[in-house]
């Protein structure tokens, strides 16, 4: 994504609408292990997602959950964020994979 001309919105949920704001966002997301959105991808549709690691650190897959909004209150979505993370590490761990700390990614980022 070059531009702000480059984003597209699927929904009326508000989402990154420049290229900072998407930096910030993936920032933001490194950093709490969870992504998450809230009717950005579909409407009234929630999502939350870790991402697993290869040997290298390097993200390999995601384990994500997506669910029905208005069926699940802010304790039950932290308790699934926990959920998808606890099976992310679990996976990483299985491929002999290591987790990203800051300052070790791959690229050095």
């Amino acid at each position: 994504y070059g531009t702000a001309a480059d984003f597209a919105a699927r929904t009326d949920a508000p989402g990154p609408a420049t290229p900072k704001e998407l930096r910030e966002l993936l920032t933001a997301v490194r950093a709490e292990g969870i992504a998450s959105e809230s009717g950005e991808v579909s409407d009234e549709m929630g999502s939350v997602a870790a991402v697993v690691r290869d040997h290298a650190g390097w993200p390999a897959a995601a384990v994500a959950l997506t669910f029905v909004e208005a069926r699940v209150g802010p304790a039950e979505r932290k308790r699934l964020a926990t959920s998808v993370r606890r099976g992310a590490e679990e996976i990483t761990r299985r491929l002999g994979g290591r987790a990203e700390t800051a300052g070790t990614s791959p690229t050095g980022r």
